[in-house]
């Protein structure tokens, strides 16, 4: 990578992978605790979610972490979250709170396997960096179930303790929310304080995004996975 390339422009955004464009033109009915609920996707850039006796029409954004997880952020006011797990004909499903999360499957769709996303301990005393883009890293070392400290490139001196949300997807496959401002002269904007990472452990990639409540913005992230920097 020379120096016209180096990040500066896109910052944390600059290895974003091509959007998911799969659910185009589908419809998918999620039953479970918590519903029905019923996802439209009317083209690339709509959908319609149907929960609760309400319908909510917004654009959507998708990313693909591994083969047959997708990554779905739509909402008008706030943020929803989605992942979709082709595998398991599963998902997980944020409508509400941030962290809250409701798991369902996927009605009428086959599933190679049986297993049903849900809450773990299984990334507690885990440890890892994912990296965006050129010199700028995401590291997380989970503490317990729901928590871990998160560092934000380049401030190092400024680990932060947050709650967090860990979710097992699938084997090696897991999703990550985590709810915590940057510290000042970090690469991540401020502002953007919710953090949702669709994390490949098998292959060391992820997707994921940041999202600011107070501007309601959202910037796609994807990257890949590295070992944290020894401490001194």
């Amino acid at each position: 990578m020379n120096k016209t390339n180096n990040g500066s422009r896109y910052g944390m955004t600059q290895y974003c992978s091509p959007r998911d464009l799969e659910f185009s033109g589908k419809t998918l009915t999620l039953s479970g605790e918590g519903g029905p609920v019923t996802l439209t996707f009317h083209d690339e850039k709509f959908l319609t979610c149907a929960a609760g006796g309400e319908e909510l029409y917004s654009s959507y954004e998708a990313l693909k972490a591994a083969d047959g997880a997708h990554l779905i952020f739509f909402g008008t006011k706030d943020l929803k979250v989605a992942v979709i797990d082709d595998v398991n004909a599963s998902a997980a499903l944020s409508l509400g709170e941030p962290g809250s999360y409701m798991f369902l499957k996927i009605e009428g769709a086959d599933a190679a396997g049986a297993e049903t996303p849900g809450f773990t301990d299984e990334m507690t005393d885990t440890h890892i960096r994912w990296i965006p883009a050129f010199e700028k890293y995401l590291e997380l070392r989970f503490t317990a179930p729901d928590a871990c400290e998160i560092t934000f490139s380049p401030r190092k001196d400024r680990p932060r303790a947050a709650q967090a949300a860990c979710i097992r997807i699938r084997e090696g496959l897991y999703l990550t929310e985590v709810n915590r401002t940057s510290p000042m002269w970090s690469d991540m904007p401020q502002g953007y304080s919710r953090i949702v990472l669709l994390q490949d452990y098998k292959r060391l990639l992820f997707a994921g995004g940041i999202y600011s409540p107070v501007l309601n913005d959202l910037k796609l992230l994807s990257g890949y996975g590295a070992d944290p920097e020894p401490e001194n």
